[in-house]
């Protein structure tokens, strides 16, 4: 398997697939080739929060890793950005992987909470971080709205 140093940063590995994901509805859209937005919704309010706990623990110990599977270590690092959306909390940040050949990847994913709903956005290779973001942001207010008005 997939290990990961620091290893409290495990998280990286799993928090995607957690399996507290198949307790909730969920629900992803496309918004263009390679960028997604995802609706998770449960019916418990502890479980985002708990996830809203992880993903900040993920900034602090988080701040650069390295990924080894068979051999092969890629390294990475997860900032915290600045986003702000009409949902009561806002999570946002920005990881950069160097991937084994030497080429990079990054992500930025924010992410609206509120309640029991988290609505997050994902841009995989953004060439602007702060005009992702401002999608980002711009997709979870559009959802939100709609959803607040139903």
């Amino acid at each position: 398997g997939i290990t990961a140093t620091p290893e409290q940063c495990n998280i990286l590995v799993s928090s995607f697939f957690d399996a507290k994901i198949g307790e909730g509805n969920l629900g992803t859209v496309g918004i263009n080739d390679s960028d997604t937005l995802m609706l998770i919704s449960y019916e418990d309010a502890s479980v985002l929060e708990k996830q809203a706990e992880n993903s900040e623990k993920l900034i602090e110990d988080c701040g650069n890793f390295e990924m080894e599977l068979d051999g092969t270590v890629i390294s990475g690092s997860v900032e915290s950005v600045e986003a702000s959306t009409e949902a009561p909390a806002t999570q946002a940040y920005r990881t950069v992987i160097t991937r084994a050949s030497g080429g990079e990847g990054s992500t930025v994913q924010v992410s609206g909470l509120s309640g029991t709903l988290n609505l997050s956005v994902t841009l995989f290779d953004p060439e602007d971080t702060d005009a992702a973001v401002a999608e980002a942001e711009e997709a979870i207010n559009a959802v939100y709205a709609e959803l607040e008005a139903k």
